[in-house]
C-alpha cells in the first residue's frame, strides 16, 4: 500500500467553500487524480492519502471515503484546502 502526500485540491470554483473537490494531487511528485479514483483506491485499500502541516512539517489528517449514497472524499482538516 502506497502512502501518498496531497499538496493541493481542485474545486470547480476555488472561492466557494461549498464546492466538492474534483481532483487532488502532489505538484512535487507530479500526479493528479480525480476524486473517484482516490475514493476507489481508499476503499480497495491500495493507497492512503495525507497532508502535512505547513508550519510544523508533520503529518496531519488522513483522507477518507465516507460510505453513503454517494461517496464523499474529505480530510480530518478539510479547511486546509479552503
Amino acid at each position: 500500500m502506497a502512502d501518498a502526500r496531497i499538496t493541493y485540491a481542485v474545486t470547480p470554483h476555488s472561492r466557494s467553500p461549498y464546492e466538492r473537490i474534483t481532483h487532488v494531487g502532489n505538484s512535487a511528485a507530479q500526479w493528479i487524480w480525480p476524486r473517484e479514483q482516490v475514493i476507489a483506491s481508499i476503499e480497495a485499500k491500495t493507497n492512503t492519502f495525507y497532508v502535512l502541516d505547513p508550519v510544523k512539517g508533520r503529518r496531519i489528517g488522513g483522507w477518507y471515503a465516507k460510505p453513503a449514497r454517494r461517496s464523499f472524499l474529505g480530510d480530518a482538516l478539510r479547511s486546509k484546502f479552503q
